[in-house]
């Protein structure tokens, strides 16, 4: 059984060498492939990598508002007429 020290080390080494490698411009999702020793992204990854991203979008939003309004608008009106509940077999978003 790994006790949550062994768990808080293995994540802190998992996100401090994602990290290092998101900033070379590397792909931080192979690199933890290859420390978890995984061929598939998992849960855990994907998660550091958004976060890891964030950053870099809340950038480009501040550097381009107009687009973002832009963007959202155009996602909007995508969205905006599903209207699941007409169709209960179609699973929310919110469940992906």
């Amino acid at each position: 059984m790994t006790s949550n020290t062994e768990n808080t080390d293995r994540l802190r080494t998992l996100i401090q060498k994602m990290r290092l490698a998101y900033q070379r411009g590397e792909n931080a999702m192979a690199c933890a492939r290859e420390i978890l020793g995984e061929s598939e992204n998992s849960l855990i990854a994907t998660l550091i990598s958004y976060d890891l991203q964030a950053g870099s979008y809340i950038s480009a939003v501040k550097n381009n508002p107009e687009f973002q309004e832009r963007w959202c608008h155009q996602v909007a009106s995508i969205v905006n007429p599903l209207d699941i509940s007409e169709n209960p077999q179609m699973p929310s978003i919110a469940n992906f």
